[in-house]
């Protein structure tokens, strides 16, 4: 250990490590094509190479191990004879021992004290049992000659038969010249060295030590541009305005690149799961196969780390409780290879991982009875769970269906822990499942942790941040509109959004920071929507601010078990301020699931009492005329600049989306404001658009009132917020495509 330095040792061990991983793909590839004799010439290559560096550190286990891994190769490669399923198990036992070598090195210095004595031997004596297999040189050839007239099948082309003998030819003549002038110059030269071969090292190695060093620097740069803003803004001064904005774009492309020397791809993740996954099937007598798409999809390093667990047990409970047995499945219809699909893309920002499974799915009424017997939900109260609150029950702590507990699964740990660790990192995980079907598991998940955009509130004098991936939507409402549309269950505040009622979670009363103001002392409200998971809820504060990149800092030990609080910042002022846990605040303040069912269920009971009502987009013209819109019918509002709208025979149309879109206005005449807004609407898979004066609201309206028009292009008068509106016939207003007529408008 004497005969080298620790920069040598580190640099062995790095590459060592990085053989060891690549040796598992290859593993999986000769484990579906045991003949694939190319594949087994690199792993005996790379066996050889681990061989040479560790005689050359004197590191004995390590050496022995690998030589009679390659001893074992070299029979198999030169006998032709493909990898036999013992031999694949010893393989992997052999990349184990290493791994461990390897662990043992990095931290102490030394090989370790066991000495795989056994596992050598099991490598001696299946060595020997393929030895005392009698292999006839004959077949092999037959072999080979059959081979290569089923490739000559494949080929109907003369010129393309000549092409592939021409290529074969000069292929092995190639490699042969090349063999042979490698031998020649290691014999007057020595080993052909990098630099004799001309290969450029392109990358270099770095610490992660010394990328966590300049990541904090950056966010401290970070710190310093936000205040450096904050007071530029405050000055005349034209000269430091133009420096704070070069600073400020500097900052950003730095901050960019240091991120994204900390980004990896998820396939080194995923990488581990195709051994985890052959490991359960063996034991559990199954036949599963693993897909996976967009490994190239990168995320902090951070962020696998804190995934790596989670994302191995949902594996491993696909593979416990979701694939059913080769037997099970064909009963079922189904073919007897099982299949879990993994999927990694970009969306909005955030990182998405979708699993997903072709199994039996979860058992609804299993977990329903499950949940009564633990006293997690009421029998009275459980007939009006929905699908997905009944699902959600599989997250509560000590929660399992498994009838009996093995060394894998049945001890109620598990989804509780993987749904707490994705909370944990500013993630959330949605479920969906079919009986009988499978299962689906969606994770969202932030590109980084270090640095964040947040949305700056205020509460009381609290300063607060919450985080963007946790946002949904902000809303003011002012005077009338506070009665309106904030109403009670039970109690409980809740908020009227479109066709759900949301329940209200007081962040002053949450944060002990005084008494709930009385709303009715104030002529306006905050209400920012916020989602953790699948579950949506509404935040009351004081005061939107504004939005920034915040640097995320720990909190101390004394901070860190209080669930409402993910970390706190510094803030352009130069003050700290908290930033909230959405996940935690929903966990608090929601914790028994009382809020949410009892208004999911008031809205079920409503539609179910009011089967009349119905939801309308509402909105005037410029005579202040009430009309509406059903809301199913409504695709998207747009509002746009009038300079936009442009005209196609005679008809005034808009570039939207990719399609050229129609255009309809109440009145014709009203051309002069600067921005227009559009409700577009769908008709027969064709998108139209409609140009209004101003939209008012979104609501619910008792048809009981309804009155039918005698005019075309209005479908029925209605009292909706006590006014009498009209109902627009969208389906005339299509098919003719014209302006409306003003006189059509008028009130019967």
């Amino acid at each position: 250990m004497d005969f080298y330095s620790d920069e040598e040792l580190q640099e062995f061990l790095t590459d060592t490590q990085e053989i060891l991983d690549q040796l598992d793909q290859s593993f999986l590839v000769l484990e579906s094509k045991p003949n694939d004799f190319e594949t087994i010439n690199e792993v005996f290559r790379s066996l050889h190479t681990i061989k040479g560096g560790a005689g050359f550190m004197s590191l004995d286990l390590l050496e022995k191990l690998t030589h009679v891994g390659e001893n074992l190769l070299v029979y198999h490669r030169d006998s032709k004879i493909g990898i036999q399923k013992e031999t694949l198990t010893l393989l992997y036992s052999l990349i184990d021992a290493s791994t461990t070598i390897i662990g043992n090195l990095s931290r102490d210095s030394n090989e370790g004290k066991k000495d795989y004595h056994k596992l050598v031997q099991r490598f001696e004596t299946q060595l020997h049992n393929l030895q005392d297999v009698i292999v006839d040189p004959e077949i092999i050839e037959n072999q080979q000659i059959t081979s290569f007239e089923n490739e000559l099948n494949q080929i109907d082309d003369l010129e393309a038969l000549q092409e592939m003998l021409l290529q074969k030819n000069l292929s092995e003549n190639l490699e042969n010249k090349s063999i042979e002038s490698n031998q020649n110059l290691e014999e007057d030269e020595g080993p052909i060295s990098d630099s004799n071969r001309g290969v450029q090292q392109n990358h270099l190695r770095i610490d992660v030590d010394e990328l966590d060093k300049l990541m904090v620097l950056v966010e401290e740069l970070v710190l310093a541009r936000n205040q450096l803003l904050q007071f530029t803004n405050e000055q005349e001064n034209p000269n430091l305005q133009n420096i704070s904005k070069n600073i400020d774009r500097i900052t950003t492309e730095l901050q960019g690149k240091i991120v994204k020397t900390r980004m990896q791809a998820i396939q080194l993740m995923w990488k581990k799961l195709p051994r985890v996954l052959r490991e359960l099937s063996q034991s559990y007598g199954k036949d599963i196969q693993l897909k996976m798409e967009g490994g190239d999809t990168e995320l902090d390093k951070a962020i696998i780390d804190a995934i790596r667990d989670p994302l191995t047990h949902i594996i491993r409970n696909s593979v416990c409780h979701g694939i059913e047995t080769p037997e099970e499945r064909l009963k079922a219809g189904k073919p007897k290879t099982g299949t879990i699909f993994l999927k990694a893309f970009h969306e909005g920002g955030q990182i998405n991982i979708f699993i997903k499974d072709d199994g039996a799915g979860l058992c609804e009424e299993k977990i329903h009875q499950r949940a009564i017997s633990q006293n997690l939900v009421n029998s009275e109260d459980s007939d009006q769970l929905s699908k997905e609150e009944i699902l959600n029950f599989i997250f509560h702590a000590g929660f399992s269906t498994a009838e009996a507990v093995d060394n894998v699964s049945g001890r109620g740990v598990g989804m509780d822990v993987v749904r707490s660790n994705v909370e944990k990192i500013g993630g959330s995980l949605e479920l969906d499942s079919t009986k009988g079907k499978g299962l689906e598991i969606r994770i969202r998940l932030p590109l980084t942790l270090a640095i964040i955009p947040a949305l700056i509130v205020r509460v009381a004098d609290e300063i607060l941040a919450i985080p963007q991936v946790n946002l949904y939507e902000l809303i003011m409402l002012q005077d009338q509109e506070i009665e309106e549309k904030i109403e009670y269950v039970h109690g409980t505040p809740v908020f009227r959004l479109r066709d759900k009622l949301l329940p209200l979670v007081d962040l002053a009363k949450v944060l002990n920071l005084g008494k709930p103001k009385n709303k009715n002392s104030f002529n306006y409200i905050n209400i920012v929507i916020v989602h953790a998971g699948s579950t949506h809820f509404g935040l009351i504060l004081d005061q939107v601010l504004d939005t920034q990149e915040i640097v995320v800092k720990p909190l101390s030990d004394k901070l860190k078990n209080i669930s409402i609080f993910a970390g706190a910042t510094i803030l352009s002022d130069g003050k700290v301020g908290l930033i909230l846990d959405i996940a935690g605040i929903k966990n608090l303040s929601m914790s028994n699931d009382n809020i949410r069912r009892e208004s999911s269920s008031t809205t079920v009971s409503e539609v179910s009492t009011k089967q009349n009502e119905d939801m309308f987009l509402i909105f005037e013209d410029e005579r202040e005329q009430r009309l509406a819109i059903p809301l199913k019918d409504v695709h998207r509002l747009e509002e746009v600049p009038n300079t936009n709208i442009e005209y196609s025979g005679g008809k005034e149309v808009l570039q939207y989306r990719g399609e050229i879109l129609p255009l309809i206005r109440v009145h014709p005449q009203i051309h002069d404001k600067e921005q227009v807004q559009i409700v577009v609407f769908n008709f027969e898979e064709k998108l139209f658009g409609i140009v209004v004066q101003k939209i008012l609201d979104i609501t619910t309206c008792n048809m009981e009132s309804k009155q039918f028009s005698s005019k075309a292009s209005i479908l029925y008068n209605l009292i909706i917020q006590n006014k009498v509106t009209e109902v627009l016939n969208l389906q005339e207003i299509a098919q003719n495509q014209q302006h409306l007529d003003p006189s059509d408008l008028e009130v019967s």
